[in-house]
């Protein structure tokens, strides 16, 4: 679990799952506002799920999906490496989405040794 104040990514991301397919381990920030009591941390984690469960069952290639709601937007990024699933503000639009889930990426990719057991440390 990642402190929420360690993630250098913006104001635009409220919270975000990310999935190494390569590692098969996950990370993600810690709940804080607007999810930091139980019900929206589950709420948080429904939409979650449904998105990946959508995305798995009628995805036709696409790499990014951006879904909105009333109190957040989720964007799912897949490729053969990763699954990121990242709660963005209501009303973002598309274009700052994918600016902000690039920012991640890179710090991801930049923190990797510290987020994830690499297989250096065995």
């Amino acid at each position: 679990e990642v402190q929420s104040s360690a993630l250098a990514v913006g104001r635009d991301i409220l919270h975000f799952i990310y999935f190494s397919s390569t590692m098969n381990q996950f990370v993600a920030p810690a709940f804080s506002a607007p999810y930091n009591n139980p019900r929206s941390a589950r709420r948080l984690l429904r939409q979650y799920q449904e998105v990946h469960e959508w995305v798995h069952k009628h995805n036709r290639g696409q790499r990014v999906i951006l879904m909105g709601g009333s109190k957040e937007v989720i964007l799912a990024w897949l490729d053969r490496s990763l699954q990121l699933y990242v709660a963005l503000a209501p009303l973002t639009p598309r274009a700052a989405a994918l600016a902000a889930c690039n920012r991640l990426l890179r710090w991801v990719k930049k923190e990797e040794p510290s987020l994830f057991i690499t297989p250096q440390m065995w």
